[in-house]
């Protein structure tokens, strides 16, 4: 709805003014904690790094999605080395990076994924336009934004919020234009006698799979029409 599918950078912009600007400022500092400190994400040096490092929230979400065993096996992998997260061999970084890139082509950079964000921006706008909703209420939850959307006669949101009920929207006209996702890869560090490799440097097939799926990612998705 705001910028582009290939950044959704205004939430990670938004985050130290809604924390500072929400009931969370004041537990922080009723507990002694500064929370100004606390809402600048540049303090915490595992918590986000630019893509492809690892960080924390790239870590928490991908081994949320992983396969059970996988997500295991990967969660062994890991250590802090020189203020940063890294994998202790090649063998589970590779692990690690391949089953995140698969994740990005199947789940968080696909059809589906793509579709539900393009339809459901759709009816924010249309939201606003109709003064349905103001631009503060995207500080409040989810349930107080769906709840108004759920409350208008606008045809056109009452017909993407039931097409968005459903689970598989691939038997839906396409439309000629092409919209792409964030493109979510990491290119991990491993710890091989002392010192930090990155893996696309030491492994051609997984430098090829990045590069393929860039290619993927800018090509773009047709998404339903409404």
């Amino acid at each position: 709805m705001i910028g582009t599918g290939h950044t959704e950078e205004f939430q990670d912009n938004q985050h130290e003014k809604y924390l500072l600007n929400s009931e969370i400022k004041g537990i922080l500092e009723k507990f002694g904690y500064n929370s100004t400190r606390i809402a600048n994400n540049k303090n915490y040096s595992l918590l986000e790094r630019d893509i492809p490092y690892l960080c924390a929230d790239r870590i928490d979400y991908a081994i949320r999605e992983f396969p059970l065993q996988i997500a295991k096996k990967c969660f062994a992998g890991f250590t802090v080395f020189g203020k940063k997260i890294v994998f202790r061999n090649k063998k589970s970084a590779k692990l690690f990076a391949v089953n995140f890139l698969k994740r990005q082509a199947d789940h968080w950079g696909g059809y589906e994924a793509a579709s539900r964000y393009v339809l459901f921006a759709q009816a924010l706008k249309l939201a606003l336009d109709d003064k349905l909703l103001v631009f503060s209420d995207f500080m409040k939850n989810e349930d107080f934004v769906i709840t108004k959307l759920e409350l208008s006669k606008n045809i056109k949101i009452k017909l993407i919020l039931n097409t968005l009920r459903n689970k598989d929207l691939s038997s839906l006209p396409k439309t000629a234009k092409r919209y792409h996702k964030k493109f979510r890869y990491v290119d991990p560090e491993f710890i091989k006698k002392n010192k930090l490799i990155r893996l696309s440097t030491v492994d051609k097939q997984f430098k090829q799979l990045i590069e393929q799926a860039k290619e993927d990612n800018r090509e773009g998705i047709r998404v339903p029409i409404i």
